[in-house]
Formats: C-alpha cells, structure tokens, sequence
C-alpha cells in the first residue's frame, strides 16, 4: 500500500456520471478549481456511482483514512 501522503485530496465530481481529479498535497492550481467549482456535468443525481468512485479511491491508494464529504441538492 502507498505511504501515507497527508493532505492530499481528491474531487468527485457526479451527475449520472462520475469524474474524479486527484491532487497532492491539496495543490489545485487556481485555475483548475474556478473550472471544477463552475462546471456542471448534466443529467441528475445519481449518488450510486460517485459514492462507489470514492471507496475505489479510497481503497486502492493513500485515501485509506480518508474522510468523505458528500454535497448534493438531494434530489435523486
């Protein structure tokens, strides 16, 4: 298993679709999180698929203590 690599962060991003982006140490360039913060995926909430995405993250890297945050409008 990797070494622990503290602070580290991923981003799940999700409609009926999942879309993960990984960075080390929490450095989003500037640029990347205006994109990530106004981009829409389309289509509905589905929360199967990204909560599936996340324990894949989870389990097959240094995210294995991770702590999860889940925002959604609720609407599945």
């Amino acid at each position: 298993m990797p070494e622990s690599k503290g602070g580290d962060s991923a981003l799940i991003l999700f409609s009926t679709r999942a879309q993960t982006y990984k960075y080390p140490k929490g450095k989003i360039p500037p640029k990347d999180m205006v994109e990530l913060a106004t981009s829409f995926l389309g289509g509905g909430t589905y929360f199967d698929k990204p909560l599936k995405e996340a324990l894949e993250v989870i389990e097959k890297s240094w995210f294995n203590k991770a702590n999860l945050i889940f925002v959604a409008d609720g609407n599945a």
